[in-house]
This record gives C-alpha cells, structure tokens and sequence, in this order.
C-alpha cells in the first residue's frame, strides 16, 4: 500500500526558517517517537538576564501607574494621587521611572519632599538637570524657584539671563513680590503659569500694576487675572476712568480686558441702576416693590445672587408685569426665582397656559426649564381633559 504524502510548509518562530513537509521528512526520523516530541518543544536558553522594555511596569504610561507611583514616591493617600493624575494629563504620559528620576535628582539638589508635593507637576518636566542648573544661578533658595521647573528650556534660560541682568531689585520676581504684596515664591508660581511674563518688560509691569492699584483694584484680584498686564498703560487708564466717572465703586481687572461693547452695557446698566436705586439698597427696593421687609428682602436676594447683577430697568419691568396680571408679592415672595427670569419669557409661558385656560396660582411653573415647563403644561392639559371628560 503506497505512503501518501501532502507537501505543505511549515515556519518555526525560533529558526526563521521555512520548510516543507519534504525537507522535515529528510530532517527527522520518520518512525521516532522521541524526534516528534522535541520537534514540537524549544529549548530556551538557561541564565538570560532579563531585558526591560519600553511596556514593562516602570515605563508604562497610563492613569493607573501614574496613581500608583505618585502614592508611594509622595507619602500621599490614593484619592490624593487620583486628583493629581486626573487634573492633569500630563501626568498619565509620564513613566513611573521618570518620576522616580526627577525626585531622586530633586531631593539630591535640596529641594525639599514638602516643595515636591505642593508642585508635583515637577516631576514630570523633561531636561531637570539642565533647568536646575539655571535656577541655581538665581539669587534665591531653591524651593522657592523650584515652580519655575515647569517652564520650557528655551523660555527659561531667556528668564534667568534677564533676571541677572537687572539684579535682584528690578527682577521680576522683586518687583512681582512688593508691588502686588506677595511672597518671592507666589510670583514665581504666577510667571510658571503665565510664561508671557518670562519675556515680559520690567518697566511695563511696574507701571501697570502701578497704575491698575491706583485706580483701587485689588492686588489679589490682579494675580488672578495676569493677563490684564499685557494691556497698554493707556488702554488701563481709559477704561477704569469711565469706570470712576460714573461712581462705579468696585473696579475689577475685566472691566480693561472686556469687549468695548459689553463694557459699555455694564456702564449703561449701573447708570440705570443707579437713577432707579438713588442713595438706597437694592433690598431697600425690593422691600418698597414687594412690600416686605429688608430682612426678607436680603433674603431673597440671598436665595437668588444673581439679582445683585441684574438690570434693575428690566427688573422693574418684571414686577411691574407680575402685578398687572394679578398676581401679589407674597407671590414673588414664595418664588423668588422668577426675579431673575426674563419679562418676554414669563409674558410667552402665561399666554400658552391662558390659551388652554389653565389658571396658575404659583409663580414656579413659570421659573422651570424650557423641558420641564413642557412636562408640566402636557400634564396639566391631560389632567384638565380628564375632568371634562368625568362631567
């Protein structure tokens, strides 16, 4: 009975080889057991050391690692090293030995564990070892520049020769620190976030910050809107003086940054304000309107601060309105809400329900959201079909 053979080809991982079923025929003895059971086994080499990866725990880059590094390398609680990671992603592009590497290199330059866990954002900066070098030719303990890690190289470099250049009383950092009554680190965290100061004139930040105080702005209110800085000394003055003309008593860093046209409508709005409220409060008015007390009145605005803010002509418009259709301040009282919704919309939902003759003896429906508003006019309207249908 003649053997039959099929032809096919084999490959073998190990050998890089291909073979067919010829050539194995050839290699390996055709009736032998122990041929066949090391054909189908690779011997792997005895005391290999092993080879680390790119994919190996310590150079993962994920959320996950990235929590679990930050928990142990900083003495910190999971939920501390979750809000870390997750408010920042550059973080979860980060490896683990790249963390370990930057605190080890920190901590050997005496920056301390406490500075590393009030800037952890450190730890994953590219070029340590070379910003450091920088930052040790400022003037400064290294703690407190140590922020100014997160800068890019290039930028940095520029930072610190200019910073030497004017020596430490015309620095930044100096002129930072006493014009907005702040400590030296304060400023440097606000140049680490705002890189635009790095390159930014000594001469017109000081005038700046000079000429934004005068005007009665509030130094804090200045670090937390930097880039108000950026504006000319004239547009600042232009601004806050139409401002001041008309007794606006709050001077804030917006009002420089803001569109011409929505700056205008907030003098426009104070104006009106002003010639409605006279020498009075705003819970004086609304206690005269609503026949209440300024006690329920502070409440009320209390309940709704978005009152504080709103057009006193167009709220004026609104309890004019509410009272010509019948409805009474202990109304308003028990839904203050509406205040601060719109004359057109509240006309607009009371038609709808008057065309249905449906009734309201409470403000609330009107104060709901245009979904929810829906709901409960098909619901009243089914409920009324309802009772028609009884009698």
């Amino acid at each position: 009975m003649a053997m039959k053979i099929v032809v096919g080809i084999f490959r073998f991982p190990t050998w890089g080889k291909f073979y067919t079923s010829h050539n194995l025929l050839e290699s390996f003895e055709p009736f032998s057991s122990k041929s066949r059971l090391y054909a189908a086994q690779v011997k792997k080499p005895e005391n290999q050391a092993p080879v680390y990866k790119g994919t190996d725990h310590e150079y993962k880059t994920t959320k996950k690692a990235s929590v679990q590094t930050l928990e142990h390398l900083l003495n910190i609680k999971t939920l501390n090293a979750i809000a870390i990671v997750s408010t920042n992603k550059v973080f979860q592009k980060t490896s683990s030995a790249t963390f370990k590497a930057n605190y080890a290199l920190y901590v050997q330059k005496s920056i301390s564990h406490d500075t590393i866990v009030k800037y952890p954002e450190i730890l994953t900066v590219t070029d340590s070892e070379k910003k450091l070098q920088e930052l040790q030719k400022l003037p400064y303990d290294i703690n407190t520049v140590a922020v100014l890690l997160m800068i890019p190289l290039h930028i940095l470099i520029k930072f610190v020769t200019s910073e030497l250049e004017g020596g430490k009383a015309r620095s930044k950092i100096s002129v930072m620190s006493s014009l907005l009554q702040i400590d030296d680190e304060k400023s440097c965290k606000c140049i680490a976030e705002k890189t635009f100061l790095c390159s930014f004139s000594v001469d017109k930040m000081e005038k700046n910050i000079k000429t934004l105080t005068e005007f009665g702005v509030n130094p804090q209110d200045i670090c937390n809107d930097l880039w108000v800085l950026k504006y000319s000394e004239e547009t600042i003055k232009n601004r806050l003086s139409i401002a001041r003309e008309h007794n606006i008593d709050t001077v804030k860093t917006w009002m420089v940054r803001a569109q011409e046209e929505h700056f205008q409508n907030y003098i426009q709005r104070r104006s009106d304000n002003k010639s409605i409220l006279g020498n009075g409060s705003l819970a004086e008015y609304l206690a005269e309107r609503l026949e209440c007390s300024v006690e329920i009145a502070n409440y009320i605005i209390l309940k709704q601060p978005a009152l504080q803010n709103k057009s006193l002509k167009k709220l004026k418009l609104l309890i004019d309105f509410l009272y010509a259709e019948g409805f009474k301040s202990v109304h308003i009282w028990r839904v203050p809400k509406i205040l601060v919704h719109s004359v057109e919309t509240t006309r607009k939902r009371l038609q709808q329900l008057e065309q249905k003759g449906i009734k309201i003896d409470s403000l609330s429906i009107l104060t709901k959201s245009q979904n929810q508003f829906t709901q409960c006019y098909e619901a009243l309207i089914k409920s009324k079909t309802k009772l028609k249908s009884k009698t």
